[in-house]
């Protein structure tokens, strides 16, 4: 799981929701504080159909920000990894290591439509985060967008 998740690699992600069930995704997604997915299925939990999963951005901020405190969770613990690499090392790399990250692709949601609009969620220091960042750029892949958070992150510094 760390690789896939430093690399976002969205076939091992579909492989492994295909081996849950709907009650299991929404207890893990209760503790994070997050809605169940709307839908039953595989494809509706990793975001692979537009309608699946909707969730705000300040809920996913918030769930994000409750997975970075769980270092000693054995079950969390591959995932924060993962999510340090990616900042270091994987899709978000642009980062250069000063953030624990996820990026990703969601659907344009502008009249103008691009090919997907991409994201970042940043949690920093990554060794103990304090702070969560979720940027949405359009027309960019989440790789490039966290170039952009990175501008922000140096500002800060």
């Amino acid at each position: 799981i760390v690789r896939a998740l430093a690399l976002s690699c969205n076939v091992y992600f579909s492989q492994l929701a295909k081996g849950l069930n709907f009650d299991d995704v929404a207890l893990a997604a209760a503790e994070l504080g997050l809605e169940p997915p709307s839908g039953h299925d595989a494809e509706s939990w990793i975001g692979a159909r537009r309608e699946g999963w909707l969730v705000t951005p300040a809920r996913l901020v918030a769930a994000y920000a409750r997975l970075s405190t769980r270092h000693h969770d054995p079950l969390a613990s591959g995932i924060i990894e993962g999510l340090v690499q990616s900042g270091r090392s994987g899709t978000a790399s642009a980062l250069g290591g000063l953030a624990m990250a996820k990026t990703g692709t969601s659907p344009c949601a502008h009249a103008r439509k691009a090919p997907g609009d991409g994201w970042v969620a940043a949690m920093w220091p990554p060794e103990s985060p304090k702070r969560v960042m979720l940027m949405r750029a359009c027309g960019e892949p989440g790789s490039k967008t966290a170039g952009r958070v990175r501008a922000i992150l140096r500002q800060s510094f």
